[in-house]
Formats: C-alpha cells, sequence, structure tokens
C-alpha cells in the first residue's frame, strides 16, 4: 500500500517510549473485535491522545463518551471514526483525561482485595 513512509510497525516498545508514542500521535486507533480489557484505550486517554475504537461493550464501558466509537465490521464506519480523528476534539481529549483518573492501580488493587474478601 505504499505505506512505509507513513506508518510504523513496532513490536516490543518500553513504558517511557510507550507514552512518548502517545504523546506524540495524532490518535490511537483500536480495531479490537474483543478485549478482556483495553489498556491500550485507557494509556492513550491519560496521555491526551484521542481514540478511534470499536464499539465494544468493554470500550464504551471504560471509554464513555471519550472515544470516536466505530463498527469494527464496517469500512464505511472506520473511515467515519478517522475522519474525526483526524478533526480533532479539545473537549473529547478532556473528557478522556477525565476518565482514565479513575483507573489506577491503587483503585484495582483495592477492589482485587475487596473481592477476595467476599
Amino acid at each position: 500500500l505504499n505505506l512505509t513512509d507513513n506508518v510504523k510497525f513496532l513490536s516490543k516498545v518500553s513504558e517511557d517510549d510507550l507514552v512518548f508514542y502517545y504523546n506524540c500521535s495524532s490518535g490511537l486507533i483500536f480495531p479490537s473485535l474483543y478485549e478482556g480489557f483495553g489498556f491500550p484505550l485507557l494509556e492513550s486517554m491519560a496521555c491526551g491522545t484521542l481514540v478511534a475504537a470499536s464499539n465494544i461493550d468493554i470500550f464504551k464501558e471504560l471509554g464513555g463518551g471519550a472515544p470516536f466509537y466505530f463498527n469494527p465490521r464496517n469500512e464505511k464506519s472506520l473511515i467515519e471514526a478517522l475522519n474525526l480523528l483526524t478533526i480533532g476534539d479539545k473537549n473529547k481529549i478532556e473528557l478522556g483525561l477525565q476518565i482514565s483518573k479513575k483507573y489506577t492501580w491503587k483503585s484495582a488493587i483495592s477492589k482485587t482485595l475487596d473481592t477476595y474478601d467476599k
């Protein structure tokens, strides 16, 4: 597709580099059909990066109104989300930052321990 000058395929990336890439990117495109959780969605929102994500339940639960959602099985839906991503939306960036603050390791540990206690 002659995209080698515009697309980089990365395999192993350090945490520091990952934060750098999130911060320098135009957005995260997350066209997944299934996810157990969705760390990249939260990580990118925490970096102030816009997200275009599949409209699967876990992403809608995690991301709320911050991502641009699309049907991952529909090319037109994906193209519409990508167009919105390239335009940008400061309100969605701010919402993503707010939402991502609700998810901390301290909270995850606490909820896990509560579950074990029950």
